[in-house]
C-alpha cells in the first residue's frame, strides 16, 4: 500500500488542520514498551479522543496502529534497536493531517490485542520473552537532550518561518553500523535466554557471502543475499546463539534480515529497505528562511534528506526551499 501526501507548509496553521476530524482532538503524547507476563506491551499515551484503527504487513513484519484525529506531541526520538519480547524497532509519526501512525516492527507476527484505557492505548504483543527493560520516547529525548547541541543548531544559524513542524528535520540513521562486540552487548539478556544453537567462530577480512554461506551451513537454514551486497567481516564470536551472532554480523555492515514464506531468510540493506518502506508518505514543504540565502542552503539540507526520495530546490522568488522527503 503506497500513499502520498502533499502539504505545503506556508498554509496557514488553520487551514493545516482541515481534515481532522472535528469531534477527536487526540494528542499523542509519549510511545512506551514496557514487559508484562507473557507479553510485551507498547504504551500509546494519549490526552483526548481518538480513533483506533489497525493492520499488519509482512516482509517485515509488521504491526501498525493508526490514531485517528490525533496530532503528535511525542518528542521525535529513535528507538535504542533493543529487541525487547519480539519488538525490535518502533517508528512513530505525523502520517497525514489528523493521523498519527505507529509502527512496530517485529521478529514475526503474533497475537495480539488493543486495549483502550484512560489517556492510553494499549497494544499487547504475545511474547515468552522476559527479562528486558523498559524504553520510552520520553526517557530517550530526556537523554538526547543532554547531548551538546551540533553547530547547525547554535543560536546564530538561519532561521525557518511557517510551520514549526516543517523546521524540524530529524534524519533517521537507517544505515547507521556498530561492530558485532557492541550489538552482542546490547542483546545480552536475549543471549541468555535463547535456546537456539551456539556458535564460536573468528573471520579476518572474510567476505559477507562467504560469512552468511557459513551460516546457512551451520543452521541449516535458506540465507539469500541481496544483489549489489560486498563487504569484509573482521569479528570473532564466542558461544553465541547463532542467530545472535548473525544478526550481529549484519548489523555491523548495515544490512537487515526479512524472513520469507517458508522461513527462507533474505538479507537486504538497510537503505534499499527504507526506500522501500511504504508506510512513510512523502511530503512536500515550502520553508521559508531567514538571515541567508535560500540557494546557498541547498547544498546543506540535500545532504541529509533521503537519497532516493528526498529532493531539495530553492525558491528564490519567496527565498524558500521547496523541500520533498
Amino acid at each position: 500500500m503506497k500513499r502520498s501526501i502533499v502539504a505545503i507548509a506556508c498554509l496557514a496553521l488553520g487551514a493545516a488542520r482541515l481534515g481532522a476530524d472535528p469531534k477527536r482532538d487526540g494528542e499523542v503524547r509519549a510511545v512506551t514498551v514496557a514487559p508484562a507476563s507473557g507479553r510485551v506491551d507498547v504504551v500509546i499515551d494519549l490526552q483526548g479522543a481518538v480513533e483506533v484503527q489497525d493492520f499488519t504487513l509482512d516482509a517485515p513484519a509488521r504491526l501498525v496502529i493508526d490514531l485517528l484525529g490525533a496530532r503528535l506531541m511525542a518528542p521525535a526520538t529513535l528507538y535504542d534497536g533493543q529487541n525487547r519480547g519480539g519488538v525490535r524497532n518502533i517508528r512513530y509519526g505525523q502520517f497525514r493531517t489528523g493521523v498519527v501512525r505507529v509502527v512496530i516492527e517485529l521478529d514475526a507476527l503474533a497475537d495480539y490485542q488493543i486495549q483502550r484505557g484512560d489517556g492510553q492505548v494499549r497494544v499487547e504483543i504475545g511474547s515468552e520473552r522476559t527479562g528486558f527493560g523498559s524504553w520510552s520516547s520520553g526517557s530517550a529525548a530526556r537523554v538526547a537532550a543532554a547531548a551538546p547541541l551540533p553547530a547547525a543548531a547554535a543560536p546564530d544559524a538561519p532561521s525557518v518561518t511557517g510551520d514549526p513542524t516543517a523546521a524540524r528535520v530529524v534524519t533517521p540513521t537507517v544505515g547507521a553500523v556498530g561492530s558485532v562486540d557492541d550489538y552482542l552487548r546490547l542483546h545480552r539478556a536475549d543471549a541468555m535466554q535463547s535456546q537456539a544453537p551456539r556458535i564460536t567462530v573468528q573471520w579476518d577480512g572474510a567476505d559477507i557471502n562467504d560469512v552468511v554461506a557459513g551460516f546457512a551451513a551451520f543452521s541449516g537454514r535458506t540465507i539469500v543475499v541481496s544483489k549489489a551486497i560486498t563487504g569484509s567481516v573482521t569479528a570473532e564470536v564466542k558461544n553465541q546463539p547463532w542467530d545472535l551472532a548473525f544478526n550481529a554480523v549484519l548489523y555491523s555492515q548495515g544490512l537487515y534480515v526479512q524472513t520469507q514464506p517458508g522461513g527462507i531468510l533474505v538479507v537486504v540493506d538497510k537503505k534499499d529497505l527504507a526506500r522501500a518502506d511504504s508506510t512513510v508518505p512523502v511530503e512536500t514543504r515550502l520553508v521559508r528562511i531567514n538571515y541567508a540565502q535560500a540557494s546557498a542552503l541547498v547544498a546543506a539540507v540535500s545532504s541529509i534528506v533521503t537519497k532516493s526520495r528526498g529532493s531539495v530546490v530553492a525558491d528564490t522568488t519567496n527565498n524558500a526551499l521547496v523541500i520533498t522527503d
